[in-house]
């Protein structure tokens, strides 16, 4: 992705708020997103055999996920269309950050701290535009559980691990046509 074609959060919502088409597809990438999230999360529990609070962050931020996917999903319905997880929806930012499996607890713990804090821009932005309300209640009640998020992911790596995620994540959210 060339430097020209990256938008910041306000230009992409101007896009998307706008045109039906997009604001729809964009609800759909949203919930495939939640519920893909929530899986990817909770497979650490097994792959790295969590317990104590780490096994407990770690749940309460799956079953965080699986919640917005349901409020989503209520925004979809509300519009007539069905949620879904998408099967043919490349994972642009995922396959950027993680190209191998060979991570460790921490440096996965890094990418999601890098991962939410980047998504709290977008979400504080849609909770305060009252063009589309219940849309912007829906990311209100999102909101305090992804700044948890970020918080609770920073707690289970180290600054040094942050730093070394950082390189893969801009280049991620270029993968995404987000400006840096």
């Amino acid at each position: 992705m060339n430097k020209e074609s990256l938008v910041t959060t306000a230009q992409w919502w101007e896009k998307v708020s706008n045109n039906d088409a997009l604001m729809v597809d964009w609800l759909q990438k949203q919930y495939h997103g939640e519920i893909t999230a929530a899986q990817r999360i909770r497979e650490l529990l097994d792959r790295f055999q969590l317990d104590g609070i780490e096994a407990k962050l770690i749940t309460m931020i799956a079953e965080d996920e699986e919640n917005h996917a349901e409020w989503v999903k209520g925004l979809l319905t509300s519009r007539g269309i069905t949620a879904e997880v998408l099967t043919e929806k490349q994972e642009r930012y995922w396959e950027t950050v993680q190209p191998d499996q060979a991570k460790t607890f921490e440096e996965i713990c890094a990418i999601g701290h890098l991962a939410e804090t980047m998504r709290l821009d977008r979400i504080r932005l849609l909770a305060s535009d009252d063009r589309f309300s219940d849309i912007a209640e829906v990311f209100q009640r999102i909101l305090p559980d992804e700044i948890f998020h970020a918080k609770a992911f920073k707690s289970l790596t180290t600054p040094d691990h942050i730093e070394q995620a950082r390189f893969k994540h801009e280049e991620g959210k270029r993968q995404l046509g987000l400006e840096s």
